[in-house]
């Protein structure tokens, strides 16, 4: 029997201990976690009676594996899909929501960007190709599209996505598909019209991001968290919970040597085949009796921090607008990224009957001291905000606090190299894999793809041997 260990419960381990369990053959597979729950960020609070997501509060469509990972555990008939009116979403801006423009003629009439900012935008086409092989999302930004849609739109986008820095984070590696119609059509114009010319020729449907501001965006009947939840009803006995790996080791014998601290104490496990699906800080600290390049490469990639605060109210209280949410631009120097108006995307959902929820985000990498408020200032914080927004006073029934530091990985410049560097591991490791939101993609599906691609890696090293 071959020994794979996948070390890391979040979505990227987890799928991959999933396709991996239904595929490979004449295996001991076992899955290690360092936390006491499965999923990583991907997790539901439920508080009496409204389920408030600690990460992600839905997934898009636009990725067919985890539609098939749904489909697998058994998840299909518990899918909810989003309200039309969650593909209306808002930028905050100078005190008044305003609607982010669903096509370029509603983005010209839009008076979020001033009258300037609009008429730059017509400029696009004839802007040249930028000389630098790896900009930021902000020089990027601005010498395409100008200052105004730089801060109005790409920044609140941007920090909605990574709650980064546009200044810090590298446009080829946070968006790789936009930076490729640059380079391409030498316009996004250009790229974007040639892409809907192919997509009609040949009668594909185009991504979703590529096209509309929302895609099929589902979550699931009783929260995000049932998706782990089925994963590791599915892998049973190959669990090992409050596992944390704190040495590994190349034996040489050419398997693994790794020592995990339990709550029963230190325990050694060989594995003739590894998978680390943690976080890039922790892959860092692991690979430094392995390979130095990659350790440093995984040291350098930083996190930003978020505190994610679930409001409920009562029905004759507040009740969010039809929508999905706002984001707020940098600029405006306001503690708050983004709020999610979670009982109007999920009606019916999520909430006791007549209820109403949002979910604000605070922090990011502009105010990373947040993380470490109190909670009756953060609460403080957020309600005020609140009311200054919608005009009117914010009064929760119930509140529900989650923090998360180091968070949400940032691909700021260097970032290619860097992961460059820790895929040259495979050429001297080939029995180590190295998977994760720290490299590829941070949004879930990017990591469930992740993990099946990574399976299927596995099976084809297995059937070779």
């Amino acid at each position: 029997m071959v020994e794979i260990a996948v070390v890391g419960g979040g979505m990227s381990g987890l799928s991959c201990a999933h396709w991996l369990m239904r595929r490979a053959t004449a295996v001991n597979l076992r899955l290690f976690e360092a936390n006491s729950y499965l999923g990583g960020t991907v997790h539901t609070v439920l508080n009496s009676g409204f389920y408030i997501e600690a990460g992600p509060n839905a997934f898009l469509d636009n990725k067919p594996e985890t539609i098939e990972l749904t489909r697998a555990v058994g998840l299909e008939p518990q899918l909810v899909r989003a309200d039309q009116s969650a593909a209306r979403r808002f930028i905050a801006c100078a005190g008044r929501l305003y609607d982010v423009p669903q096509s370029p003629a509603a983005l010209m009439r839009s008076t979020l960007l001033p009258l300037g900012g609009r008429l730059r935008l017509l400029t696009e086409p004839f802007r040249s190709r930028g000389a630098k092989s790896d900009e930021s999302i902000a020089e990027f930004g601005r010498r395409r599209l100008g200052r105004w849609a730089l801060e109005r739109l790409i920044d609140p986008v941007v920090t909605g996505i990574f709650a980064g820095d546009v200044n810090q984070l590298s446009m080829a590696s946070a968006f790789p598909q936009i930076k490729a119609l640059e380079l391409n059509h030498g316009s996004l114009l250009r790229g974007m019209l040639a892409r809907r010319r192919s997509a009609t020729h040949t009668g594909k449907k185009l991504d979703a991001g590529a096209t509309r501001a929302t895609g099929g965006l589902l979550s699931f009947r009783y929260g995000m968290g049932e998706l782990p939840a089925a994963i590791a009803r599915q892998l049973g006995d190959r669990l090992r919970i409050a596992h944390r790996l704190v040495q590994l080791n190349a034996s040489t014998d050419q398997r693994w040597e790794m020592r995990f601290e339990t709550p029963a104490g230190f325990e050694s496990v060989k594995a003739d085949l590894v998978i680390l699906a943690l976080p890039a800080f922790t892959v860092g600290e692991l690979l430094r009796s392995v390979s130095a390049e990659a350790a440093a490469a995984s040291r350098a990639i930083s996190y930003s921090s978020a505190v994610v605060v679930g409001l409920g109210f009562a029905p004759d209280q507040f009740k969010p607008p039809r929508g999905f949410g706002f984001l707020v631009p940098s600029m405006e120097k306001k503690p708050i990224l983004g709020c999610l108006f979670a009982s109007t995307i999920f009606p019916g959902y999520h909430v006791p009957d007549g209820h109403a929820m949002v979910r604000v985000i605070l922090g990011g990498a502009h105010w990373p001291q947040l993380v470490d408020e109190p909670d009756d200032q953060v609460t403080r914080l957020v309600c005020n905000e609140l009311s200054i927004l919608f005009r009117e006073p914010i009064s929760p029934i119930l509140v529900e606090i989650i923090r998360w530091k180091r968070a949400i990985p940032q691909y700021t410049i260097g970032h290619q190299e860097r992961v460059l560097a820790i895929d040259r591991l495979s050429s001297q490791f080939p029995s180590l894999f190295v998977i994760g939101n720290a490299f590829r993609g941070v949004a879930m599906t990017d990591c469930v793809a992740a993990g099946k691609r990574t399976a299927g890696k596995v099976v084809e090293r297995l059937r070779a041997q």
